[in-house]
């Protein structure tokens, strides 16, 4: 009884922070008509529910309700002979549901999940079809079926219901606003300094001459041809060749300057 009770706040003080909800939380209310299914006293009658509902995907929700199944004739198996005795239905339910779209605002609708009736624990299915009325309002008529081990339990409810969405607050943005003057004239200020300097370390970045140092294993036609120079360029970027003894013979550590092409 506490479940079903916070299940009802819930759902009914919902809608004094709605605006603050994202918008696939979802909550409604529920008219059935429910009917025992397998009993030797047949019975039905007339109740309600109230949901709540998070949309996990377009695809995919999780639903809960909570509610009152009415009035039945219950068949309770005596020592001596059988009685009936009038019982209330209540239950609190949980459904993961799915559904498929059939147009733009109709959707095929099915579900399994379980229903808490006192202390027992009944698988229940769900199948409908729900009708997009708006962004906010949709409504929905179906069955849900209620399984139990005791036949007198079993359950068909036939329902119509409706559900509201509620949707994210839309924050207002103050724009502020500027002198025309202003604010064209420091655009144009920073993008003639941003291109400058863009420029700038541009020309630099092309320039640079790149310092080689010699490796174990190293000759000079292999290093100009690693960097894709000829040997004439490379021997024109390093004047100190002409100081070698032998200019196939280069030791580690030597330094080799290599000639950057895209220098005027």
């Amino acid at each position: 009884m506490k479940e079903r009770a916070v299940i009802i706040v819930l759902a009914t003080s919902l809608s004094t922070f709605a605006a603050e909800q994202p918008s696939n939380w979802y909550a409604g209310g529920t008219i059935t008509h429910n009917g025992k299914t397998e009993t030797g006293e047949p019975d039905s009658s007339f109740g309600g529910s109230l949901t709540l509902g998070y949309q996990l995907s377009p695809t995919w929700a999780i639903e809960t309700s909570t509610g009152f199944y009415g009035q039945l004739d219950i068949v309770k198996p005596g020592e001596y002979r059988d009685t009936i005795q009038n019982q209330s239905r209540y239950a609190t339910d949980l459904s993961l549901l799915g559904n498929a779209p059939l147009s733009k605002r109709y959707k095929l609708y099915g579900g399994l999940g379980a229903m808490r009736e006192s202390n027992d624990l009944s698988p229940i299915a769900q199948l409908g079809v729900r009708y997009d009325l708006s962004k906010r309002w949709s409504f929905n008529f179906g069955y849900k079926f209620i399984f139990n081990q005791a036949s007198e339990y079993k359950l068909q409810s036939l329902g119509l219901g409706a559900q509201y969405h509620f949707q994210k607050t839309n924050i207002d943005v103050v724009t502020p606003v500027y002198n025309d003057f202003e604010v064209v004239s420091k655009i144009q200020t920073n993008k003639a300094s941003k291109s400058e300097v863009a420029k700038e370390k541009a020309e630099n970045n092309i320039c640079k001459t790149e310092i080689y140092h010699v490796k174990s294993g190293d000759w000079l036609y292999k290093i100009a041809s690693i960097h894709n120079v000829s040997f004439t360029e490379l021997k024109t970027a390093n004047a100190h060749f002409e100081a070698f003894k032998n200019i196939n013979v280069i030791y580690p550590e030597q330094v080799i300057k290599i000639p950057n092409l895209q220098c005027p």
